[in-house]
């Protein structure tokens, strides 16, 4: 397979119809609904066995922390476990560019919980400053609108889906 996107996260990632909306690119769309960072090792040790040695993995997309903030797990571990998993995925895909899409603001957030992910998602994007091949992008202002999430106002409609999908498009050159 060539130009492979791997798509791991939560269940922003798991609802995504990662091939209608990337219709020339092969896709391997692994999310997990509910999962959690401290999940990710666990959940996904397949990718780092024979399974997945010969796939050539271009881009890698990962959404995760979200379920982490609903269950108000600490701030650090959240850090942790997503850079831990990080790390993981750059020795086992050295040639992947990793994308980590920062934690969305949905519109059922509490004060205390928008902080926390300012928090989170700046942390992720300092190591991101210095780590290789490793990128990270906020799309909160892109999906501000409410007509981008479904009425739970935690995950993303159909307009939602087509709005991450075009920024994805133009910042990740897929």
């Amino acid at each position: 397979m060539e130009r492979t996107n791997l798509f791991l996260g939560s269940s922003i990632i798991s609802e995504w119809d990662t091939s209608r909306f990337f219709p020339n690119h092969q896709n391997i769309n692994l999310g997990i609904s509910g999962l959690k960072s401290s999940d990710l090792n666990k959940k996904y040790s397949v990718l780092f066995t024979d399974k997945y040695k010969n796939v050539k993995i271009q881009n890698i997309i990962l959404y995760v922390g979200s379920n982490d903030i609903t269950q108000d797990k600490n701030e650090s571990d959240i850090i942790k476990n997503t850079i831990d998993f990080i790390a993981s995925l750059q020795f086992n895909f050295k040639k992947a560019k990793i994308f980590y899409v920062s934690i969305f603001k949905s519109q059922d957030r509490t004060a205390a919980q928008l902080n926390k992910i300012d928090y989170i998602n700046k942390k992720i994007r300092d190591y991101a400053m210095i780590t290789q091949n490793f990128f990270v992008y906020n799309f909160n202002r892109q999906l501000i609108s409410k007509n981008n999430f479904l009425e739970d106002k935690k995950h993303l409609s159909e307009k939602g889906y087509q709005t991450l999908s075009n920024c994805i498009k133009k910042i990740f050159l897929l």
